[in-house]
Parts: structure tokens; sequence; C-alpha cells
């Protein structure tokens, strides 16, 4: 799930999203937990050659972790080796396209220089749970912020949570319209905040009796019974979403590659 809130010193509304797993690895064909020998970020040159990659021990890969999918998706939309639908587009160019089980897919790298011997491969159907469970998260938060009657604009603080949260890159997030368009020092991470909670839960009388008076304060926001949830949703089933406008930082991107390609 992705949990959301919004709110400030006086007042906090609060929603869950089906997210998915597919920023954990799960029903993506090279997809793995972030652990030795998962790719954590990837750098592609023009028309997706060549790929430069980093990898978590740095040994040889063996497949690709969440922040790793998160960078190689919006490095495919960035170099136009895939359009906003997450297809990819027929370029002469682009000689890292393969066939994989009846789908198109992106070789990252090839068998005899992986941990596995197996070619590491982002396909369509990967690309497509992962737009999937990037809509979720955005649309939940968008719909959270229609709640309250705000705009993106007046969002002064964004923290990320999470064990996996921590790892994410911001400007690959905002490229690919899972986090909103903002200045990226608004952005904090915070790490394992679960984990902290309840360490300060069992350690201080006080500090228990501080959350649980937060969550008491706490309203929620059911998504599920929201016919706008799925209507936001569906927007942001494309990159970074159908309305461009929402991310002028990417579409400033794209315009500079086009204009370059010409």
């Amino acid at each position: 799930n992705g949990e959301i809130v919004i709110g400030n010193a006086d007042w906090m509304v609060g929603c869950a999203c089906s997210a998915g797993p597919a920023f954990e690895g799960a029903a993506i064909k090279c997809g793995m937990r972030a652990a030795e020998g998962a790719i954590e970020q990837v750098e592609l040159g023009p028309h997706g050659d060549p790929v430069r990659y980093k990898v978590m021990g740095a040994g040889k890969p063996a497949g690709l972790c969440g922040s790793g999918l998160i960078c190689m998706l919006g490095e495919l939309f960035r170099r136009g080796v895939i359009d906003q639908a997450g297809r990819f587009v027929d370029d002469p160019h682009a000689s890292r396209i393969v066939r994989c089980a009846e789908r198109r897919a992106f070789r990252v790298e090839s068998a005899e220089r992986t941990a596995t011997g197996e070619d590491i491969v982002i396909t369509e159907t990967d690309i497509e749970n992962l737009i999937r469970t990037k809509a979720a998260i955005y649309a939940a938060c968008s719909l959270v912020l229609e709640t309250v009657g705000l705009e993106w604009d007046a969002i002064t603080r964004v923290y990320i949570a999470g064990g996996f949260g921590r790892y994410i890159q911001v400007a690959d997030a905002i490229l690919i319209g899972m986090l909103p368009d903002l200045p990226h020092s608004r952005f904090s991470y915070i790490g394992n905040s679960a984990l902290t909670g309840a360490y300060i839960a069992l350690l201080s009388r006080e500090h228990r009796r501080r959350l649980a008076d937060i969550a008491a304060r706490m309203t929620y926001v059911d998504l599920s019974s929201n016919p706008r949830y799925m209507d936001s949703y569906v927007k942001a089933m494309f990159l970074p979403h159908t309305d461009f406008e929402r991310f002028p930082s990417v579409a400033g991107i794209i315009s500079s590659r086009r204009r370059i390609e010409r």
C-alpha cells in the first residue's frame, strides 16, 4: 500500500492506495529487492545506448530493484525509447530492443555480463505494471489535495518515508509522474518512520500518548468508495500524466530532447 497524509500542526487527512508490489521487484521479469547485485541507478545514452548503471555491492548485476526501476522508466521516457503510454517507439537506432515472450523488451545487460547468466531486460509488461503503481500513488495524492481544497503549490514540505522510499531519486520520480513537480528542496527523506515510531512508542509513555493523539486527530478518506479516484487514476496512467501542464519541468526536458533530435 501507499499511505499518504496531508496536514499541518492543526489537522491531518490521510488515505491509503493499493500500489502493488512492482517497485519491490515483484511482478517484474528481472525485478528484485534492494540487495547485492541489484541495479539501483541507470543512465542511458541517445536512443538508449550506451547503458551505464550502478550495482549494489559493485559486483555483476542480477536484476533491478525499486529505485533502479523508477530510474530506468524515467530514462527510457527521457531518451524517447518509450512513448507516454509506455510503449516502445519504432526507432531503427534503438539497438537494445529485443523480443521477450512475444512482447518487446529493452536489454539492460547481456547474459555474459550478469550474475544470473541471463539477459537483464525490462519488458512492456513490466512498464505497464510500473505505470499502474506510480499512477495509483499520484492519483491518491491528487485526490487528498482535492478533498481539502488545496493545490500542489500549497505544499511546503514533502516527507518521503519507508525503507524503499529512502532510495527514490526525486528527479526520477517526478519524471515518471509519481511525485508532484515541486522544487526538489521541498522533499525530505525520513527513512523507516513506522519502525522508528514503534521504537518510540515502546520506550516512552509520553511519546506513546502523543502518537495516540496524532492518530485520534487523523481524518481518513476512503478512496475505494470515491468515484473520482478512478478518474484521477486513469489520467495518471501516462508518462508523466495526461496533463503535461502539471509537470512543466518534464515538459521542458522532453522539448529539449526533441529539439536536439531535429
